[in-house]
């Protein structure tokens, strides 16, 4: 290979991974400045239609082009110098070589431009799992089965059947992960020579998930459809869930932040935040979500039990495949303010989700931490990573234990992407499709509720109550709460019987360690309404309690328990 085809390769390399052509021609050395030429008016092509080629021709065309390099190098090794100046003089000839060189840049442009758009307008199915199956938008109602490795085009419409699942790959590097039972059109796919990539889909039904690249220019686009609402991104991570018949949609975000618009009105989510939209309706309000993964117990129209934890239903629940009893499902939902976790979508894929949640950090112990009002056990294999203060957004992944309570995994915080500015963009008009059939539903039975467990040394008093309701006497968690505030066992097990969790419990009494105030005043204000959340802010104003470490580290380390003032 010459060093001019070899320039000639590496800038049209160059060009085709979305470098811009000021940087690529600057990039030329002098000895290779003639091509300069062919390669504006290469870029300048590839914004105009083409073509696709098949493999077989796109090889002929790169041949061609490559033939062009030779020749020009060639004609450099034999000099022109051989050429009598009248020759070169001649109009004649100078205006049949101005002809030629003409035809060979526009040639080699437009080779060049057809092997790029090929690219540059498809998607490549980088994973299929199952039966998944592609239509035409010529032909919408003949479906023919996809493989990896193969590729679709605008304008066409992607399906995956039940337990089948397929990943799609834009030439950006963004990507999207489908679901069973998913019904996706590819409204728009383009991507410009300065990196501007312009995505309009429409999801009909089922899952995805999305990975979108952040943006390299102003004017690029990533837009999902649903009959509810549509999400505008300008690079994030980010997942959407239809339901076919009635069109509800749930949107969740997993890093970065997504502008929803439903019925003229918008919201933005942020990392670990969640809304549902209904047709005509605008978007509910952003809330910090969950899910979990596990055996499917129970399910009624108020209540389901996953994983050994029980959940309200939300009205407008979303059901996608054919959950049932006895088997893997998941369960996606938000956390209202009261610390209420309501189940907004079940799926009977289980998908390669770690059960968690998000939330505000609202008080951390040696062995539990308070999550928007939810408690979790941290023991020595707890991963806690980056600094975290109360009030910051966190997010907990965690396991049930036997007795229902949570056990974190890893806490981290949700630290906002700084190089993310979402903005809300145009929609597009787009046409929909006819819709695919789907099946859900199923009708079953509830059973119990979880309860959380504690840490830390205080004093209260209660009357105690009728230990009936403790089922195990003694019970362990209260004999372990008792032992490690210095209070009564029966004591302990009179909140639990007044309705009160263990987790709440072991709040109350670390509180009261920490601000020296009678545990039954800390009640009495939840008792009130308060949440945990608005009781430590308060305590806060009245008292400065003892500083807690940041955790920003593998495991937690104990720290020395505050001196404790007691009150007559």
């Amino acid at each position: 290979m010459t060093n001019l085809e070899k320039h000639l390769q590496d800038q049209l390399k160059a060009l085709e991974n979305g470098q811009d052509l000021e940087s690529v021609l600057q990039g030329l050395p002098d000895e290779a400045q003639e091509l300069a030429p062919l390669l504006q008016l290469a870029a300048q092509i590839q914004q105009l239609p083409h073509p696709d080629l098949s493999p077989a021709q796109t090889s002929q065309q790169q041949q061609r082009v490559m033939s062009v390099a030779r020749d020009i190098s060639a004609s450099r090794r034999t000099g022109w110098k051989v050429l009598k100046p009248g020759w070169i003089l001649t109009g004649g000839l100078v205006g049949a070589l101005v002809f030629v060189l003409a035809f060979i840049v526009v040639a080699a442009a437009g080779s060049f431009a057809a092997f790029t758009l090929h690219n540059w307008t498809t998607v490549e199915v980088i994973e299929a799992a199952g039966v998944v199956q592609v239509a035409s938008q010529d032909q919408p109602e003949r479906w023919q089965t996809i493989q990896s490795g193969e590729r679709m085009r605008e304008g066409e419409r992607i399906r995956s059947s039940t337990n089948a699942t397929a990943t799609l790959r834009f030439s950006d590097g963004s990507q999207i992960a489908l679901g069973p039972s998913t019904d996706l059109s590819l409204v728009q796919v383009e991507r410009g020579w300065d990196g501007r990539l312009e995505v309009v889909l429409i999801q009909h039904a089922g899952d995805t998930l999305h990975e979108v690249v952040p943006f390299k220019t102003r004017n690029s686009l990533y837009q999902v459809h649903t009959p509810s609402g549509t999400a505008s991104v300008k690079g994030t991570h980010f997942g959407v869930t239809v339901d076919q018949a009635s069109g509800n949609a749930l949107f969740s975000v997993t890093e970065g932040s997504v502008w929803i618009v439903s019925a003229g009105k918008d919201v933005l989510l942020d990392t670990g935040q969640a809304t549902l939209t209904q047709p005509d309706m605008a978007p509910e309000e952003p809330a910090y979500g969950f899910q979990i993964k596990g055996i499917l117990s129970a399910w009624d129209d108020e209540t389901l039990v996953i994983g050994g934890v029980q959940l309200n239903v939300s009205e407008n629940m979303l059901v996608q495949g054919k959950p049932a009893i006895g088997e893997m499902a998941r369960v996606a939902g938000h956390i209202e303010e009261t610390g209420e976790w309501i189940a907004d979508l079940l799926t009977s894929s289980g998908g390669k989700f770690q059960a968690s949640f998000t939330g505000i950090l609202e008080a951390t112990g040696d062995t539990i931490w308070q999550i928007s009002g939810t408690s979790v056990l941290i023991d020595a294999n707890t991963k806690l990573s980056g600094v975290m203060m109360i009030g910051d957004p966190v997010k907990a992944d965690f396991i049930v234990q036997d007795d229902g309570q949570f056990l974190a995994t890893h806490i981290r915080p949700l630290d906002d992407d700084d190089e993310i500015t979402p903005t809300p963009s145009p929609s597009a008009t787009v046409t929909t499709t006819p819709d695919l059939t789907q099946t859900p539903t199923a009708t079953i039975t509830p059973t119990p509720t979880m309860t959380i467990t504690p840490t830390a040394t205080i004093t209260g008093t209660v009357v105690p109550t009728d230990t009936n309701c403790t089922g195990a006497d003694p019970h362990p968690t209260g004999m372990k709460l008792a032992q490690q505030y210095g209070v009564p066992y029966e004591e302990i097990m009179g909140w639990f019987c007044q309705g009160y969790g263990f987790g709440e419990i072991d709040l109350a009494y670390g509180l009261s360690r920490d601000y020296s105030v009678p545990v039954s005043e800390i009640f009495a204000m939840r008792e009130a309404g308060e949440g945990w959340g608005n009781i430590k802010k308060y305590l806060e104003d009245q008292v400065t309690p003892t500083p807690k470490p940041t955790k920003d580290r593998e495991q937690p380390t104990k720290t020395p328990k505050p001196t404790k003032t007691p009150k007559p």
